[in-house]
């Protein structure tokens, strides 16, 4: 089959990215298996003719990851989207702490304490631990609201606007 650079672009975005996701929302892929996906789609795009040699790679496909404003065609890096699919999994824990879901895992995983603190325990669920994966992505981007302070630790938790050091500092002495 012989396609356009768009024709190719379009079928790699719409389809051969598009197939894996509801499998991605879910478990946390092998390394390996998103890199021969991300290999078949490579050659693919590079394919100059129908003779399934594959063509020279003029870019490397981690540069082709990259958004277009910033030289690259805008391809989604499948592991990374891996990762922000299970944070949002893991998101969803944080902000619906009353869902039928939310209470099972906290009863189950982290009974006293939070999500953010959740370690794997023994025994977890292959989706337990694929949530956890992503739970990185969220403690590096989550800030505690204050409310009532009731559920707020102030010394424990990231409640600062501070990228560097979002924790209170005690300088009692």
């Amino acid at each position: 089959m012989i396609l356009s650079r768009a024709g190719k672009e379009v079928l790699i975005k719409s389809v051969a990215q598009a197939l894996p996701t509801y499998s991605m929302s879910i478990y946390c892929l092998p390394i390996s298996y998103s890199e021969r996906i991300e290999r078949v789609m490579n050659k693919f795009w590079w394919e100059s003719s129908g003779n399934g040699n594959g063509g020279i790679r003029w870019m490397a496909w981690n540069k082709m990851c990259d958004p277009e404003v910033h030289g690259g065609m805008g391809f989604k890096c499948l592991q990374k989207f891996n990762v922000a699919l299970l944070a949002k999994q893991g998101w969803r824990l944080l902000t619906n702490p009353m869902s039928l879901a939310a209470q099972l895992y906290k009863a189950r995983y982290y009974s006293h304490g939070e999500f953010l603190d959740a370690k794997i325990s023994a025994n977890p669920s292959l989706y337990w631990r694929s949530i956890l994966v992503g739970q990185d992505v969220l403690q590096q981007g989550c800030y505690k609201r204050i409310g009532n302070g009731h559920s707020t630790k102030v010394w424990n938790q990231p409640w600062l606007p501070n990228i560097v050091d979002p924790c209170a500092v005690s300088y009692a002495q």
